[in-house]
């Protein structure tokens, strides 16, 4: 048990992924052809990897605790830390929204009742949790982290070895429809905003943070290849919005509760993760005082959903490519200056070619314009 702040570092970094964007993954999939979306997960994959390591680097190289917005500003000036602060506005709140519309359909499609009402529910719940801060969320995600993986192995092995799963469904390339799953599948890599957590949380260990890093970055990929190829293999091209929803219908009530469990708490991790990055963006980078950022965090969501917004993959798609990609953009341009201009020794050196750093800041700007593009037409 030496190493448990590793995985306590790991299980902050998996539980912001994995959230309400694992749920999207399967559907998008079938749309554009399984294989086609194993090839755009494992690019992505690979790209949102690179990104947290130099976010981590970034971390270890700066004196002073900031969020995202506080690194941005230290490297790339004020104009930097205002798009910042767009872009993680627009991911993070989207991804909150999402989480509060999904978790009270999953919580409703298991116990019954209205889903509004267990959204609600939930948000308090949640809302308790943030208002405890950091020591709460450490033990809460490693515990919800051990039984959200328990339901996520329960609901796979029934898929697999379920009597309707067929290779046939696996079997769809289309090279026209790469960028079909990119915003969706993009949204649910996003979790840099968990890195400074993470920082904060091996205070005592800064060396353990790039291995921390790889497997919390790494895990959330294996995850979502095998959810993907689970669902997809079951339900083809008649995959849900919400694979939850549709794997249930398909193989009966064990799959429904434990595919129902695996979601609620995937996003309950998420929804914990993003929302106490947020409240830290707000003290240490705006000087908010802890309850004025406890209310800016958490209140805007539920107003947003009250006012109409209520599109799930839409909230995920446009969050993903347009805000993330914006948010990547930003992070590698101040890993880029961090290399530098940082005031601090990093325990670890990512040593990126500029023409790497250049290729990704053309990932996320290509993949932002052809998102949009996409949903204009």
């Amino acid at each position: 048990m030496g190493k448990i702040h590793v995985w306590e570092a790991v299980a902050t970094l998996t539980g912001t992924i994995i959230g309400a964007g694992v749920l999207g993954i399967p559907y998008v999939m079938a749309q554009a052809g399984f294989l086609t979306g194993i090839l755009v997960l494992a690019l992505l994959g690979g790209v949102i990897l690179t990104v947290n390591l130099c976010v981590g680097e970034i971390t270890l190289r700066t004196k002073e605790k900031h969020q995202l917005t506080g690194y941005v500003a230290t490297y790339l000036g004020p104009g930097g830390r205002w798009t910042m602060t767009v872009a993680m506005v627009v991911a993070n709140y989207g991804a909150l929204m999402a989480y509060l519309i999904a978790e009270g359909s999953s919580l409703a499609a298991l116990f019954g009742g209205d889903p509004w009402l267990w959204s609600a529910g939930f948000f308090i719940v949640g809302s308790l949790i943030i208002y405890r801060g950091l020591v709460a969320v450490g033990v809460s995600e490693l515990v919800l982290s051990t039984a959200k993986f328990t339901a996520f192995f329960t609901v796979v092995l029934l898929a697999l070895f379920s009597n309707v799963f067929t290779a046939e469904h696996l079997a769809g390339f289309d090279i026209t429809k790469l960028f079909v799953p990119y915003g969706v599948m993009l949204f649910a890599f996003l979790g840099a905003i968990a890195i400074p957590e993470m920082r904060q949380e091996l205070s005592k260990h800064p060396r353990d943070l790039k291995k921390s890093i790889i497997l919390g970055s790494v895990i959330p990929l294996l995850v979502y290849a095998v959810f993907g190829l689970a669902i997809v293999g079951v339900t083809g091209l008649g995959t849900t919005e919400i694979a939850n929803v549709g794997i249930g219908r398909a193989l009966g009530l064990p799959a429904l509760i434990a595919a129902n469990l695996f979601a609620i708490l995937s996003m309950a991790t998420a929804f914990i993760a993003i929302a106490l990055g947020l409240k830290q963006m707000y003290e240490l980078d705006y000087h908010f005082r802890p309850i004025f950022a406890f209310g800016a965090t958490m209140l805007l969501p539920p107003l947003l959903i009250l006012a109409g917004i209520h599109s799930f993959i839409m909230i995920l798609g446009v969050s993903g490519a347009v805000a993330g990609g914006l948010e990547g953009i930003l992070l590698v341009m101040t890993y880029w200056k961090a290399r530098t201009r940082g005031n601090r020794m990093p325990e670890y050196k990512l040593r990126l070619p500029v023409p790497a750093l250049v290729l990704l800041i053309a990932v996320f700007a290509l993949g932002a314009v052809l998102t949009m593009r996409g949903l204009l037409v």
